[in-house]
Formats: C-alpha cells, structure tokens, sequence
C-alpha cells in the first residue's frame, strides 16, 4: 500500500475505535498475530486493544483525539494528537493511573503498516 493510504487507514482506525468506539475496526486492521510493542510478548492484541479503548470510554465517555500532524512514509505512519474527555471514572491504563481529571494529553504514536493491515508501535505523549 502506498503512505497515502496507510495515513487514510490510520486515521479511519483513530477516528472510529477511540472518537467512535467502535473496535470493530480493528478487526477489519490488524492481523490476528498483531504484535503490540508496547506489551508483553504473547499479548494478544486485538483483545488488548479492544479493552484498552473499552476501560478508555469508561472513564472519558467523551473521549476524542484530535490529530495535528500526520507523518507517512511507505509503511510507517506517525501523528501527533491531543486527548481530551471529560474525567468521568477510573482511568486504570499504565502511566494515566494517577491522572487527575481533567485530563487533556498531547502525544506522538507511530504505526507500522504491511500489505494493509497494521501493527502499533511504540508511543509517547508529554
């Protein structure tokens, strides 16, 4: 696939799993031995992913990452986005487990595409 569409599906996928809730993107993504760098080995990702955006929406119901710059090159897509939602309960995700509402982060995420389907990548926010 060209940079050009992996953007476009990177974005598809942003805007309907985390704006949308609806995980049934990643089905349609990621392969089902996706392997998330950010896991331990053996983590399945697609059931992570799905809880990750599950226990995300339970605590932000109005979740929303808005996307300010978006990087592609051949397989690697890159954006950098702000989370914003209202803090609504418990947000027991890695580093956010002390996070106050409100909550509004700025961070960078980066994902690897191969023959259309993706794999996510480390990611970092401040």
């Amino acid at each position: 696939m060209s940079a050009e569409l992996n953007r476009q599906l990177a974005m598809q996928t942003l805007e309907r799993a985390f704006n949308q809730g609806d995980v049934s993107v990643f089905d349609e993504v990621i392969p089902a031995r996706g392997v998330d760098h950010q896991e331990t080995p053996g983590t399945d990702m697609l059931r992570h992913l799905r809880d990750t955006v599950s226990m995300m929406r339970r605590a932000f119901p109005d979740l929303h990452f808005e996307v300010h710059h978006v990087l592609a090159e051949g397989d690697i897509v890159a954006f950098h986005s702000t989370m914003t939602g209202t803090h609504l309960g418990r947000f027991d995700i890695g580093p956010f487990r002390e996070l106050p509402p409100p909550a509004g982060r700025s961070g960078c995420a980066t994902c690897t595409f191969c023959a259309g389907r993706t794999a996510r990548t480390p990611t970092s926010g401040t």
